[in-house]
């Protein structure tokens, strides 16, 4: 709600003649709509956390076991904790504009006109990444709602618990996006031409050659979560930025060597960039919680059934 007011309200006061000055402040209204969810969010948990205030005093007047914490050590805590998981999003966040600088320059240096590379990279950005990203959003909320049962089964060492809550997480993230995959990949083209009615051919081969994306990446949100939960921060921060590096290693080796890839380059950049953090973030866990994939359950059932699923939609 604050979103689209604010950008109205914006827009009419500031902008009224439209153009670029309206996106402009258009994209400014967003941002104070993003901000305002986020005070409401906090005052939220700080009302909830008042009407409780009374309940949690008791407990802590019950309890003989604990020391008591400074402020100084629960801030040093959070901020060790915390710290590692914010850059970590900064990478995954920042390999977007990342490839962006890196796909311009370098298809600038190869002859190619800046409205060409625009019009390229904004079929990409606009139309692709949109649709691969929403059944990211499931796997997101699956890795939230699993961490604080990890992170509780490793403190107590009970670690055949904890591998069944994360082939769990994996089995209902993959339960979704395999078959999400499927349906991209074999209704491009129908999908694209009833949401965005405007997108080009490009746009639809895009989604058709890049929608395995959705399955890496997914897979890669899941075990870095698990890895946060676990304590293990930095082994994934470590392994996102690996992937990084890899991600632009990529992209720049395709796009030098062959040209004409133009930005199917920078998709197949980034499915690289997922393959390599599953693959570091699978042997982390094999290293620190001698975790075993369900492989059947988790991807060849929900694969084979996404495949007769995608021969009739074909």
């Amino acid at each position: 709600i604050v979103s689209i007011l604010a950008a109205c309200i914006l827009i009419r006061n500031l902008a009224p003649e439209g153009g670029t000055r309206a996106a402009i402040y258009g994209a400014m209204g967003g941002t104070i709509g993003t901000g305002a969810g986020v005070l409401v969010g906090l005052l939220f948990m700080t009302f909830v956390y008042m009407l409780n205030r009374g309940y949690f005093r008791r407990k802590i007047a019950h309890d003989r076991r604990s020391t008591e914490q400074s402020y100084q050590e629960i801030l040093k805590m959070l901020v060790l904790m915390i710290t590692p998981i914010i850059f970590t999003s900064f990478i995954y966040n920042c390999s977007a504009y990342a490839d962006s600088y890196l796909y311009s320059a370098i298809q600038g240096f190869n002859g190619m006109s800046a409205d060409s590379i625009s019009a390229a990279y904004g079929e990409y950005s606009n139309y692709y990444v949109p649709l691969v990203s929403i059944p990211l959003a499931m796997a997101s909320a699956s890795t939230s709602a699993m961490m604080p049962e990890v992170s509780g089964k490793y403190a107590i060492g009970r670690f055949d618990e904890l591998n069944r809550q994360v082939n769990q997480t994996l089995r209902l993230t993959m339960f979704i996006c395999i078959p999400c995959m499927i349906g991209l990949t074999v209704l491009a083209k129908p999908i694209m031409g009833v949401l965005f009615p405007s997108a080009s051919e490009l746009a639809e081969k895009l989604l058709f050659a890049g929608s395995v994306f959705v399955v890496t990446d997914s897979f890669s949100i899941v075990t870095g979560g698990v890895l946060q939960a676990i304590g293990k921060q930095h082994v994934a921060l470590v392994n996102a930025g690996i992937s990084l590096a890899v991600n632009l290693a990529s992209l720049a080796i395709m796009l030098f060597a062959r040209p004409g890839l133009d930005i199917y380059a920078v998709m197949l950049s980034n499915i690289i960039f997922s393959l390599v953090c599953c693959f570091l973030n699978v042997l982390s866990m094999k290293k620190h919680l001698r975790t075993r994939h369900e492989i059947r359950k988790t991807y060849v059932e929900p694969l084979a059934s996404s495949v007769i699923m995608g021969a009739v939609a074909w």
